[in-house]
């Protein structure tokens, strides 16, 4: 299965049954056509890299030495002579690049889509990585898209190092994103981040040492949890 991308999916409910789906054509799948470049890498310390259903349609992002890149493949209600169809692209994320660069996760903001016929709600997408190697480097750690990865932009004042999980929290209308060495918000949609910092009444570490998100939990290596503040993040 060289230069090919392999994806599975459960739908019994127990995740004990895995079945592999994009191999055929037909009004209720698709056959997935996207292929990685020699390098490519797809990185899960976050499980967050990848979206989707086979129903609806799925999204994923990339890293490796060419660069990071955004898959997706969407269903249309009216493609070709008024029938259902999938269309599908693979771009590049202006993101670090490297054996141990790129993309490590990305979030969505639920908005109404801008093309009618695409039944999937991704339009303003956040990716997050750079290069895990070297954490406190910010070069290529954010970018933001507005047209669901069709088009990416670097993020201006990126995150203060590299990031490998990012969400959105719809209560304060706030990005947030975590590594190893901090947390960072956006209020901008990806533009700009800034540090969140500990305050007196939280651990000195509070901000670091974090891989994975689920708003209002975080976690990290050894089975450290934490849980945001209410009061952490203003609306």
């Amino acid at each position: 299965m060289a230069n090919r991308v392999v994806i599975y999916s459960s739908s019994d409910g127990n995740f004990e049954q895995w079945n592999r789906f994009g191999e055929y054509s037909s009004f209720h799948e698709f056959r997935f056509d996207l292929f990685p470049y020699a390098g490519e890498e797809f990185f899960a310390a976050s499980n967050s890299t990848l979206q989707g259903d086979p129903s609806s349609g799925i999204t994923f992002v990339s890293g490796g030495i060419d660069g990071a890149y955004c898959f997706s493949a969407v269903w249309s209600e009216h493609g070709i002579d008024g029938l259902p169809t999938f269309s599908s692209f693979k771009l590049p994320i202006p993101l670090a690049k490297g054996a141990t660069s790129g993309a490590f996760s990305f979030a969505n903001k639920e908005e109404h889509s801008l093309d009618i016929t695409l039944r999937h709600s991704y339009q303003h997408l956040i990716a997050v990585g750079g290069d895990y190697q070297k954490p406190n480097s910010s070069s290529g750690t954010a970018a933001w898209s507005k047209d669901g990865g069709s088009h990416w932009r670097a993020a201006k004042n990126p995150p203060r190092g590299y990031r490998s999980a990012v969400t959105y929290d719809e209560k304060t209308k706030t990005w947030i994103t975590v590594g190893p060495n901090g947390t960072d918000i956006s209020t901008d949609d990806g533009r700009d981040w800034q540090s969140l910092k500990p305050t007196f009444i939280d651990a000195p570490d509070a901000d670091r040492n974090w891989n994975a998100l689920s708003l209002p939990f975080v976690v990290g290596p050894k089975g450290r949890i934490g849980k945001l503040r209410t009061d952490a993040v203003k609306p």
